[in-house]
């Protein structure tokens, strides 16, 4: 009897998700916001884990490293001063620290292979070819 409870919720919840082929209906709502805060609850357990797991030596055992971890943790608590407007200045930190290495990344991409690869591949052609006639 315990097991089927369960199963009875499940078929509950799906039928709520497929009623939207009918209409939008109270019934999907609530389906919709179970389903919904079970999904983020699940990931803020899960990103809480994995941050007191690094957090307590998993991750380094040196100082420099855990100081690291604690300044990555506050740039990345950083991302939501941009929903206060008094500390909207914050979050333009964290997002020049994203764009300023998405460039950086790419740029390297581009010199390698539209520059150095293409001075490269000159540098190896031969200046002298034999049997030409040219220069002789």
């Amino acid at each position: 009897m315990v097991d089927l409870i369960p199963i009875w919720l499940c078929v509950f919840f799906t039928l709520g998700i497929y009623s939207i082929l009918y209409r939008e209906n109270p019934w999907f709502r609530i389906a919709e916001s179970v389903y919904l805060g079970t999904a983020v609850g699940y990931a803020v357990s899960q990103d809480l884990l994995y941050i007191r797991n690094q957090w307590s030596g998993q991750w380094s055992q040196s100082a420099g490293m855990m100081l690291l971890f604690a300044i990555t943790m506050v740039v990345g608590l950083m991302w939501y001063a941009r929903f206060n407007k008094s500390t909207f200045y914050l979050y333009r930190w964290p997002l020049a620290i994203i764009v300023g290495t998405g460039i950086g990344m790419a740029l390297k991409t581009v010199i390698f292979t539209q520059f150095l690869d293409q001075i490269i591949a000159q540098a190896n052609t031969p200046f002298f070819v034999a049997g030409d006639l040219i220069g002789t």
